[in-house]
């Protein structure tokens, strides 16, 4: 599954590498960016496990809670796939009564 936000994501940059990125992509299930994906993101801003210049970052986390995604791959080593930040958004997940999600290298999933 993907969500808007990461298929904008992949649209940036060379046009090219782009084009490629979202074919890649096409056939992903899109998921919904649900009041209730903003509401939990914003906590995780809001109880200061993420900058609020990570906002798109704990939206991703959200949309996986929310959804019930089971794996979150990220290259983003700074607010998401961090060990620390990790921990300490689980219990915010957790607090909300939403399963927290695997976050994970696309390296660690293989």
């Amino acid at each position: 599954m993907i969500s808007q936000l990461a298929l904008d994501e992949a649209a940036r940059g060379d046009s090219e590498a782009a084009s490629r990125r979202l074919n890649a992509l096409k056939d992903f299930p899109i998921v919904d960016a649900t009041p209730a994906a903003f509401s939990l993101a914003a906590r995780f801003i809001r109880a200061e496990g993420m900058p609020a210049k990570a906002k798109d970052d704990a939206l991703h986390l959200a949309l996986c809670a929310v959804h019930g995604i089971s794996y979150l791959l990220t290259w983003n080593f700074r607010h998401l796939a961090n060990a620390e930040i990790r921990l300490f958004l689980s219990g915010v997940c957790s607090k909300a009564s939403y399963i927290f999600p695997i976050i994970c290298t696309p390296d660690e999933l293989m």
